[in-house]
């Protein structure tokens, strides 16, 4: 595995090529309920990351563990940066791996809010504009395991499951068991009746335990390794074709 911050400058001239592809994992730090540590999304995303980046002719880049997470702002230990704030991070970052002859990369991201993976994906589109040669993919391992929803053979998964919830409790499980604490998780907590289109600053009035619905007590290891199996599968497709493409 080659990770960008360990190589010297020479290493790097030398082993690195327009055909390698670097990997980015992104996350935050926010609550993930009483019972899940706060770098959850980022733990995640690093641990895919890593299991990526044994493949040849890959570069893992170092973790951003800062994101955008306004609606979890409220809960304690929460860290939200400004949607420009991550583009213009991203934007950077992308930016200069093309200027470093890097042509190809994925950025994954743990964490998935909306104006978060807009602002990498705004990112990206602008990097592009500026150096056209670049193939990019942005992704959260979360818009993959939420596909498994409603799926046969995954009748455990609760409908109303959510941040914090079955999936990302026995995602946890199976990564980073000695970081959870399920003697705090909460009952199921059902999805909040929050009124047609109205905005909110927070969902700490909705979700007091801070789980966004599911129940995380359900988690087991077991689930939280086919879960995983299931998202590195899709994620090694992704880096196959940024690797392939001509």
């Amino acid at each position: 595995m080659l990770r960008w911050d360990d190589l010297t400058f020479t290493d790097f001239r030398d082993r690195v090529t327009d055909r390698t592809v670097a990997i980015w994992p992104i996350g935050i730090l926010e609550e993930h309920g009483p019972h899940l540590p706060l770098a959850t999304d980022a733990i995640q995303a690093e641990w895919g990351c890593e299991r990526l980046a044994r493949r040849e002719g890959t570069l893992l880049l170092p973790p951003l563990r800062y994101g955008n997470g306004l609606a979890t702002a409220p809960y304690p230990g929460t860290i939200s940066l400004k949607f420009d704030t991550v583009r213009a991070v991203a934007r950077d970052v992308l930016s200069e791996l093309g200027r470093q002859g890097v042509r190809r990369a994925m950025v994954v991201s743990g964490h998935l809010g909306a104006d978060h993976m807009r602002a990498l994906r705004l990112a990206a589109e602008e990097a592009l504009e500026e150096r056209p040669a670049m193939k990019l993919a942005v992704l959260s391992d979360w818009e993959i395991v939420y596909e498994l929803r409603g799926k046969p053979g995954w009748e455990e998964i609760p409908a109303d499951d959510g941040h914090a919830g079955t999936l990302e409790t026995a995602r946890m499980l199976a990564i980073a068991p000695e970081l959870c604490r399920m003697e705090r998780a909460p009952p199921h907590v059902p999805k909040a009746d929050i009124p047609e289109f109205r905005v909110t600053l927070g969902l700490d009035k909705h979700y007091p335990s801070g789980v966004l619905g599911g129940d995380a007590r359900r988690a087991t290891a077991a689930l939280g390794h086919r879960v995983n199996e299931h998202v590195m599968r899709r994620m090694d497709a992704v880096l196959d074709g940024l690797i392939r493409e001509g």
